[in-house]
């Protein structure tokens, strides 16, 4: 798996006339290495693979990584400074190093410490080898989702008026380790009527009795993995504003997936959802990005959004999560993991989008 992936980062590198690329990114030194620790910066060129790291994690990288060099420094020396000297042994190269993820004084660190260098910012480098899952990263994305989906379950089958959004947060994370995973791969969203207007609100000390409705945002982390959904619980039998509202947003979340396949614009799927949902006259409420990739990161490309052009492939995994919110009242959104294949879409998670199975009577 690790080989596959340093195979498609060099080939990156002789695409763009590099002769190695300084990998900064914590996520992404991870993805590359299978490193879980902090503090290490990766360095790969057409005939090596080093980690740049410190003693503390000697033997962690021994049993994570045993197929990269290890370049070890010891207290007296910070890990910028280490990589500094390490690479002035490269002589006259072209080095890239990934500019979103190191600060303004880093870069400039390099740039004055490597004269003999030509180094070339580079961006999304490692995020274009992401977006397309291998058979061992949907397995653990499945898993994420299925960690979260049983947290859900347990955690919304206990529901009581006196609950407040913020201890049903805290359930959610119990749940989810109790279920396997390692944690929410997000802070959780439980938002009862109009504080559901807002698209990331932050749960309140505010019980749940006299309300109607609760979004709930969350997902499990899995060995690194993220999950990401989103459901509407009527509490009590639904209003007709409410029964409207989802209808809609399940409408317009069906036209998206109908529209999701490998090869197709990612715009396009944007515009299936927001197309349905303008249609009913609620265009001005629809205020985000139809979807994004998810994976390591709970927020990664690709985007799905009015602009991009670029093509959705086979193997990306994404979220499709259209809502409506209208300030006073509340707001509805539903939001699932999605698998793009060559002749479609795979819904990976299961939990029931109808308002019907949703709805607590108290």
């Amino acid at each position: 798996m690790f080989e596959q992936r340093l195979a498609r980062l060099r080939a990156r590198l002789s695409e763009r006339e590099l002769d190695g690329i300084l990998i900064s990114g914590e996520t992404n030194v991870r993805y590359l290495t299978g490193f879980t620790g902090d503090s290490a910066y990766a360095l790969v060129t057409p005939d090596a693979a080093v980690v740049l790291c410190d003693r503390r994690y000697e033997e962690q990288l021994a049993a994570e990584c045993p197929q990269w060099q290890h370049r070890i420094r010891g207290p007296a020396i910070s890990l910028l400074d280490f990589t500094v000297q390490e690479l002035a042994g490269m002589g006259k190269a072209r080095l890239g190093f990934e500019q979103e993820h190191l600060s303004y004084q880093a870069a400039s660190s390099l740039y004055s410490g490597l004269k003999d260098i030509q180094l070339a910012a580079c961006s999304g480098d490692v995020e274009r080898l992401r977006m397309v899952k291998d058979a061992d990263e949907l397995k653990l994305i499945r898993t994420a989702i299925a960690q979260a989906e049983e947290a859900y379950r347990v955690v919304c089958g206990g529901l009581r008026s006196g609950d407040t959004e913020l201890e049903i947060s805290w359930r959610l994370e119990d749940a989810i380790r109790r279920a396997g995973g390692s944690g929410c791969s997000f802070p959780p969203i439980v938002a009862a009527d109009g504080h559901a207007a807002l698209p990331h609100a932050t749960p309140r000390r505010e019980p749940l009795a006299g309300h109607s409705l609760l979004l709930v945002d969350w997902g499990a982390l899995n060995q690194g993995y993220a999950s990401d959904l989103t459901r509407v619980i009527a509490l009590g039998p639904p209003s007709e504003k409410l029964r409207e509202v989802h209808r809609i947003v399940h409408e317009a979340q069906a036209a998206a997936f109908a529209a999701v396949r490998s090869g197709v614009p990612r715009a396009d799927i944007d515009r299936a959802a927001r197309d349905v949902i303008r249609g009913h006259g609620y265009g001005d409420c629809f205020s985000h990005a139809l979807g994004h990739g998810i994976g390591r990161q709970v927020h990664e490309v690709p985007r799905l959004a009015e602009g991009q052009t670029e093509l959705l492939e086979a193997g990306m995994v994404i979220t499709l999560e259209p809502g409506i919110y209208l300030p006073g009242w509340g707001g509805v959104r539903l939001e699932d993991d999605i698998l793009v294949t060559d002749h479609g879409a795979e819904r990976l998670s299961s939990l029931p989008l109808d308002l019907e199975a949703q709805t607590v009577i108290w």
